[in-house]
Parts: C-alpha cells; structure tokens; sequence
C-alpha cells in the first residue's frame, strides 16, 4: 500500500522534525516571504492526520539567513523549536543569533525567545527537553559558553557562565 502524501505548507529551507515516544510528532520549518522568512510549525497526534501548519510570531529579517530549525518533543507533549540566524559582516566573519519557541502539550506557542549576545562568537544553540516538559539550552557567546532553563510554569532562568572562553 502506498504512503498518503500530505502537504503541510511550502517550505524554503531544510524541515526539522521529531517525535515523542507517544508518537506525537512536530516539524518546522521556513516559508519564503516578501517581509522575510517566517518560521512554520505543524503538530500530528498520535494516530491522527497533520494539524494545520502555523506561523509562529517571528520572522527572519531581510539578509539574515536562518539554519534548519531543530526539534524536540517531550513525553508530556511540550515541544521546542530553536534555530540559528546569522549575517555575514566582513569586520568579523558572522554575527549570530539564536532563537527558542516552546509549546504546551496542548500546543500553545510562546513567543520566540532570543539566547547569546549577538556576537560574532554567539549563537549556535543546542536545547533538550525533558518528560515534563522543561527545556535545557547551551549555547556560545563572545565570553564563553552560556546555560539557561526553561521551567515549566516558571519561565526561563538566567544565562549561567559554563566556560569564561569563547
């Protein structure tokens, strides 16, 4: 029998995608917009079809260029999406950012929120989340790498020093 192929909206980058092992699964990815790239996210339940795609409240401004969006999704269903956006600048090479979207396990998307120092050593974010929901994010800075969390019901911590070297 052959696969139904489902359509969940016109991506213009690579698509970022995980499941929990409740078969919950998440992709993302960026659609190409005359005001700059915005950042697309669709939900499928476990056993149901595609939920439709949503643009979350951020786009990408015009002449940054945003990485793949990477996924993961935690066993209560909360979900985080990050990404990197950079611009080349001939003073230092890149200047990064990084972004994070967290969603409930009802699928309420906050608003992104920004980690790094938008340096030309910053950005480049990895995250994990766990059962219940919580998000752990490392992520680069001019003065060494940095650590933050998100708490469900509590919000994100402060950046934590991990190295004093970039």
């Amino acid at each position: 029998a052959r696969a139904q192929v489902e359509e969940l909206g016109v991506a213009t980058s690579f698509v970022g995608m995980a499941a929990n092992r409740h078969d919950l699964t998440v992709a993302a990815w960026f659609q190409r917009r005359r005001d700059g790239n915005r950042l697309m996210v669709a939900r499928r339940p476990a056993g149901g079809p595609w939920q439709q795609a949503l643009a979350i409240n951020r786009r990408v401004p015009s002449g940054r260029l945003a990485g793949t969006p990477e996924v993961a999704v935690s066993d209560s269903g909360a979900t985080v999406v990050w990404w990197d956006e950079e611009v080349e600048e001939v003073d230092c090479g890149d200047r990064w950012w990084s972004y994070l979207t967290y969603a409930t396990p009802a699928g309420t998307w906050e608003a992104p929120h920004e980690v790094g120092d938008r340096s030309c050593q910053g950005g480049m974010a990895a995250a994990a989340i766990g059962d219940r929901g919580n998000v752990n994010v490392a992520y680069r800075t001019a003065s060494g790498l940095r650590f933050t969390r998100r708490i469900v019901g509590q919000g994100w911590t402060a950046p934590r020093p991990v190295t004093r070297q970039p």
